[in-house]
């Protein structure tokens, strides 16, 4: 939709499944999954796709935007995002993902956007 209005807006996302005893998430965007071990310990299971991150710092800079103030161009603060039209050269909307096999020492997973995960932090 944001390609046939051009409107600015875009959006993130981050998905979790478990099949067959093995948990995959993948995220575009700037939220966190994390998994809940039953000793109490937490693994943060993604990284968020950040500007000032270096390896897409190096891609955005690469494609002739630039970061600063923490943000692409100075106004984006995520890195890859669907829609963003105004940005598309420089803001991808590629996954990354991660498998792994679930263990009984395992509890739950919390999937959160940065408005939740930040406030906690």
């Amino acid at each position: 939709m944001a390609r046939q209005d051009c409107s600015p807006d875009g959006a993130t996302c981050l998905l979790g499944v478990v099949l067959n005893g093995r948990l995959t998430v993948a995220n575009i965007g700037d939220s966190i999954a994390t998994l809940a071990r039953k000793d109490g310990s937490w693994v943060q299971l993604n990284s968020e796709h950040s500007p000032v991150r270096p390896d897409e710092r190096a891609r955005i800079e690469a494609a002739k935007g630039s970061v600063f103030l923490d943000r692409i161009n100075g106004e984006l603060s995520v890195s890859r995002a669907f829609g963003d039209y105004e940005m598309k050269d420089l803001v991808i909307s590629e996954p990354e993902g991660r498998t792994q096999q679930i263990t009984h020492d395992d509890d739950f997973i919390v999937l959160a956007s940065d408005g939740i995960y930040r406030s906690y932090t």
